[in-house]
């Protein structure tokens, strides 16, 4: 959201979009972003103040989705940073 509140007025934009299908978990986020995200090896860099308490979200989201046999994508536009994630889901057995 603070990503988004930085771009112009009229080209702010978040579009989220969460789906189940044939037990496979599927996420689609796509964001504004006024500036390329600054990546240190693998890892993004917070652009906040304060570094200690921040920029590890998406950190825990990999290893999340990694734990689970999923797969956690990244890419920036120009104008829109986008995250595409894909974890199978396990099929509960009945009793």
């Amino acid at each position: 959201i603070e990503a988004c509140e930085k771009c112009v007025p009229g080209k702010r934009e978040i579009y989220l979009r969460i789906w189940n299908i044939k037990y496979t978990f599927m996420l689609h986020l796509i964001n504004s972003s006024s500036k390329c995200p600054e990546l240190k090896e693998t890892r993004f860099v917070t652009d906040k103040a304060d570094k200690n308490t921040h920029g590890l979200g998406v950190e825990q989201v990999k290893r999340i989705v990694e734990k689970y046999g999923g797969d956690i994508s990244f890419e920036y536009s120009g104008e829109h940073f986008e995250t595409k994630i894909i974890v199978p889901v396990m099929k509960e057995e009945k009793e």
